[in-house]
């Protein structure tokens, strides 16, 4: 896919609501500090999307709080690692 598409895509996710992040070809780490937190807007696209990169999603964590009868949103990403 090229990288026009690719920025096409994450164009239309930004439009959509979803935040999103360049990650490297091949790689499942986007590779930079402060990933967890960037907030990329259509305008931006250009500038992260250079060379192949992919798109990766911004998801938030649902938590249950003790005393609340429903479920609350983390406004942080989830973040999935594997332990031996």
């Amino acid at each position: 896919m090229s990288t026009e598409r690719r920025r096409r895509a994450a164009a239309t996710l930004i439009r959509r609501g979803v935040a999103v992040i360049p990650v490297p070809a091949g790689e499942k780490n986007p590779g930079r500090p402060g990933w967890e937190v960037l907030r990329i807007t259509e305008e931006e696209i250009p500038d992260y999307w250079t060379n192949g990169q992919n798109v990766g999603l911004l998801c938030c964590v649902a938590y249950k709080i003790q005393t609340a009868p429903s479920y609350t949103f983390a406004p942080y990403p989830l973040v999935v690692t594997s332990r031996s």
